[in-house]
């Protein structure tokens, strides 16, 4: 509830803004890291451990793929109608009451 006060409190704003800016770089880092390691080492644990040909790991692999479009897609199309979200430093939005 009050985390953007203790935030605000520790972190001057440019150095929040750093720091967001660096976490923001490390989660993508990881997500790309996992993402990559699950496309390159999924078939391969088909084809060793399913006992998949080369051809049905690739199918077996089609509803990842599919899903992963499909969200990228709607992803976009939200990014789009909604434009930039601005959150203030501490991650919640403030409310004026």
């Amino acid at each position: 509830m009050y985390s953007h006060m203790i935030f605000s409190l520790l972190f001057r704003e440019k150095e929040a803004k750093i720091f967001s800016q660096w976490a923001a770089s490390w989660f993508s880092f990881t997500l790309g890291s996992f993402f990559l390691l699950l496309i390159y080492y999924l078939p391969i644990w088909f084809q060793a451990v399913k006992g998949a040909s080369a051809v049905k790991s690739g199918i077996m692999n089609l509803p990842m793929i599919l899903t992963l479009v499909l969200v990228s897609i709607l992803a976009g199309i939200g990014v789009t109608v909604m434009g930039q979200c601005k959150i203030p430093p501490g991650g919640q939005k403030k409310r004026h009451s």
